[in-house]
């Protein structure tokens, strides 16, 4: 009987002790077979409080390796330092001398290391003045204060775009444009603001743009580069004009004939509508497809419901710049005009100079109803009759 010879157990690799190096491992080749012998490799942690960094051996962590089991620690928050305009920061002054970051004024004036989003304000400019108090006004929410809209206006004085409307005596709209030139600040006051886009659009009259350009106080006031530009402009309105009439052929309003029909007529042309000509297609009264020139006359704002309504039975002409005149399928007609730029408002009643001390003062001059009493006394009433006491007729007397 042949005996048969036991397989050769296989050798298994030695099993790392606690407390080891976890780099310990049989080394290749005939010394390994003779026997479980390994060469440690060179552990760097041993003897040595320091790990190294790949790619950063000359920043050595000097933190102690906590040992097994041990929970982590938590993570300390760093210390506030300056900052590039995040706003999130602990220091309330971090990134303040960072020139490309722009300060909010819209709560008092305090500083805030970030730009703000800029909205469209329009307000006359005799309000900016301190001349009157006439509300300003923000598209799509409505008028607001005097003081807020000066709030506004400084809080944009940097990053918007300043559009100016000069208009005549019944607030249409004369000359629209763009002016680079700002109010130069006041020493005393919080510095301007700056912000991320928004319109400030500067609402005047043709007669008080002659009387500022004109003032001796206004000449060397803050306001002086500012008013010189729009003086300047309008009096080249009618090369300006026709300027914006010099590129019939393209197929799209754009650019500064774009902004004076969006000035002009404010909201969609067609009757009831009242969606801002901001959010408007530049339509052409006489289609482009057509032959109909990209010029002031032949450009309307209209909004996507009622652009396609000349495909579908109406007809529109435009007699004048700004007036539009609309004949439904029904054979109506309907005229419209786009709002006063800068509405004018009505005469303030004046005050009675010396009144009269003995008559009460009327509570309204335009009163509804004519008075149920009068405030001096007439004459007594007459007494009623009196019945003799022996009237002796039944009823009805």
């Amino acid at each position: 009987e042949s005996e048969v010879e036991p397989e050769p157990e296989a050798e298994s690799e030695p099993v790392p002790h606690v407390g080891s190096s976890p780099l310990a491992r049989p080394r290749p080749g005939p010394a390994s077979q003779s026997g479980d012998q390994t060469e440690p490799l060179e552990d760097p942690d041993a003897g040595s409080e320091t790990m190294p960094v790949p790619g950063r051996e000359h920043e050595p962590v000097t933190e102690e390796r906590p040992a097994p089991g041990t929970p982590p620690a938590p993570l300390s928050r760093p210390e506030p330092g300056p900052s590039l305009g995040s706003g999130l920061d602990a220091n309330p002054n971090a990134g303040l001398d960072n020139p490309h970051i722009g300060f909010d004024l819209g709560l008092g004036g305090q500083r805030r290391p970030w730009l703000r989003e800029g909205i469209e304000i329009r307000v006359g400019l005799a309000t900016l003045l301190g001349w009157d108090d006439r509300p300003g006004e923000i598209p799509r929410l409505g008028p607001v204060l005097p003081e807020v809209a000066r709030e506004v206006v400084a809080a944009q004085y940097r990053g918007a775009e300043w559009r100016f409307a000069i208009v005549d005596d019944e607030g249409y709209l004369v000359l629209g444009g763009v002016t680079r030139q700002r109010p130069r600040p006041v020493a005393g006051l919080p510095p301007p603001g700056r912000c991320r886009g928004g319109i400030v659009e500067l609402q005047l009259t043709a007669e008080l743009l002659d009387h500022l350009a004109r003032h001796p106080l206004v000449a060397g006031g803050a306001w002086a580069r500012v008013i010189a530009d729009l003086a300047d402009q309008f009096a080249r309105r009618d090369h300006l004009l026709a300027q914006l009439d010099t590129r019939p052929d393209d197929r799209f309003a754009r650019g500064a004939l774009a902004r004076h029909i969006q000035i002009r007529d404010r909201t969609c042309v067609h009757p009831g509508c009242m969606r801002p000509a901001a959010c408007c297609d530049m339509d052409h009264v006489e289609d482009y497809v057509r032959g109909g020139l990209t010029i002031r006359i032949n450009i309307g704002p209209e909004c996507g419901l009622h652009h396609p309504y000349k495909d579908r039975g109406w007809r529109l002409t435009q007699p004048e710049p700004g007036i539009f005149r609309w004949v439904s399928p029904l054979g109506r007609i309907y005229v419209t005009r786009g709002e006063p730029v800068m509405p004018p408002l009505p005469k303030p009643r004046p005050r009675p100079t010396q009144p009269d001390q003995n008559s009460p003062l009327p509570l309204c001059d335009d009163s509804i109803l004519p008075p149920t009493t009068s405030l001096t006394p007439g004459p007594e009433p007459e007494p009623p009759p009196q019945h003799d006491a022996d009237d002796s007729d039944p009823p009805p007397f």
